[in-house]
C-alpha cells in the first residue's frame, strides 16, 4: 500500500515537472482530446485565437475584431 503511494507521488511529481518544463503551446496543444480538436487548436494558433495569445491583449486591440 505505501509503496504504491509513494510510485505515485513520484509519477505526479513527473508529470508536473514535464508540464512546467513545457512552452504554453506545447500546453495548450497537449491538452486536446482528439484530432479534430488538436487540429482546430494549430489553426487557431496560426491566426493568433488561441487563449494564451490574447489573455494579455488590450481589450481595444484591433486584432480582436478580424
Amino acid at each position: 500500500m505505501m509503496q504504491s503511494l509513494i510510485e505515485s507521488v513520484k509519477f505526479w511529481f513527473k508529470n508536473q515537472a514535464k508540464r512546467a518544463a513545457m512552452t504554453e503551446e506545447e500546453r495548450y496543444l497537449s491538452e486536446s482530446t482528439d484530432l479534430t480538436d488538436f487540429e482546430a487548436r494549430q489553426q487557431k494558433i496560426m491566426y493568433n485565437q488561441a487563449p494564451y495569445q490574447y489573455k494579455h491583449r488590450h481589450w481595444l486591440d484591433s486584432r480582436t475584431y478580424q
